[in-house]
């Protein structure tokens, strides 16, 4: 969670290219559904995870309605990307994408 700061650049952890720079972040507690001993499901926190949430401006085209990179890596909401920064190898589900102009 400490690794992954407003201001760092992050890179396209399997090419090592330039995805861009985190301009914001949010952090909560993980959570996962237990079963208790009676039977009933709730929701718990995980010890020591987290979600974390980033916002990545980066530069990509529009082609056909779909974003890309310059090395042609799609962004695709509900896509994966692998990420590294300076400190930490990640990796994340797009939730969004949204053109800046």
């Amino acid at each position: 969670v400490d690794a992954l700061n407003v201001g760092s650049d992050v890179y396209d952890r399997n090419t090592g290219d330039l995805f861009g720079k985190i301009t914001d972040k949010s952090v909560e507690s993980a959570t996962d559904n237990i079963v208790k001993p009676d039977g009933n499901m709730v929701k718990a926190e995980i010890p020591g995870k987290y979600k974390v949430t980033l916002k990545i401006e980066m530069e990509c085209f529009n082609r056909d309605g779909e974003y890309y990179m310059e090395n042609n890596t799609a962004i695709i909401k509900n896509g994966t990307l692998y990420l590294a920064t300076e400190k930490a190898n990640t990796s994340g589900t797009v939730q969004n994408v949204t053109e800046v102009k």
